[in-house]
């Protein structure tokens, strides 16, 4: 169970975690924060549920939480920046959560292109960024974070090897503590983008990356191609190397091959 005054106890943040709503359990936070946004709810409103029965990744996949395990939560934020620049939330939330598990596990995490989070290889955190629709949520962004934090086994038949903080430490994480910690870091990386330091917020994320140099495959669409990770655009694109060209591409599954 989360309550909301202890996730706001001792927060000291500017924009992020301005209302705070807490959830039993919710078909998907980014559902729920989109109906707030139509609400007219401010900016910076933090839904988190403690069990999600719907929760989505990126191009409609599931994400899978039993209660009491994972911390799963939706930022709302109303950006100053251009419509091209948004995607640019999601190396700030990756670098808000890296920089909050390596704070309270002391592992530092490992970002993959374009939304997830890694440790020893193994996936433990996706990011999820929506647009929102009608005519209260102009401007509107939600940020969807899902960490899996106190699992004991994973189930059979994921699409990446997945892991848990606990799993990878061996002792149970506080989710309160956890959550506490990403908020204000998300926060700080939310500002210097609104202050036009984009240039802050991908180098965080770069300093993190182990793809880069490393051969892979990217899969757009059922299409595979063996490249060369060569680096991140300040666009937010992945730059490939074909062997006779370069793309930087967007929309794709990037794995690396050892």
């Amino acid at each position: 169970m989360f309550s909301a005054d202890d996730i706001t106890q001792g927060l000291t943040t500017g924009v992020v975690g301005s209302r705070v709503v807490c959830l039993d359990s919710t078909d998907s936070t980014n559902l729920r924060a989109r109906e707030l946004a139509d609400q007219g709810t401010p900016e910076g409103t933090v839904i988190v549920a403690d069990q999600q029965t719907a929760g989505r990744g990126r191009q409609g996949r599931s994400w899978r939480s039993e209660p009491g395990t994972s911390l799963l939560f939706s930022v709302l934020l109303r950006p100053s920046l251009p419509p091209d620049q948004r995607v640019l939330l999601t190396f700030a939330a990756a670098t808000a959560v890296a920089e909050a598990v390596e704070r309270v596990t002391r592992r530092p995490p490992e970002t993959k292109w374009p939304n997830d989070l890694l440790l020893g290889g193994l996936k433990f955190c996706g990011i999820l960024l929506e647009g929102t629709l009608g005519r209260a949520q102009t401007g509107s962004v939600i940020v969807g974070i899902g960490i899996n934090v106190n699992q004991t086994s994973m189930p059979d038949g994921l699409r990446l090897p997945a892991t848990s903080l606990r799993m990878v430490t061996g002792a149970p994480v506080d989710r309160i503590t956890l959550l506490r910690s990403a908020l204000g870091s998300l926060d700080r990386w939310y500002a210097s983008l609104q202050q036009g330091d984009a240039g802050a917020v991908l180098n965080a994320w770069r300093a993190r990356c182990r793809m880069f140099g490393r051969p892979a495959v990217v899969d757009q669409g059922g299409r595979k191609h063996p490249v060369t990770v060569l680096r991140l655009a300040d666009d937010g694109g992945l730059v490939v190397d074909h062997g006779s060209r370069t793309e930087t591409v967007y929309a794709a599954d990037v794995t690396t091959v050892s």
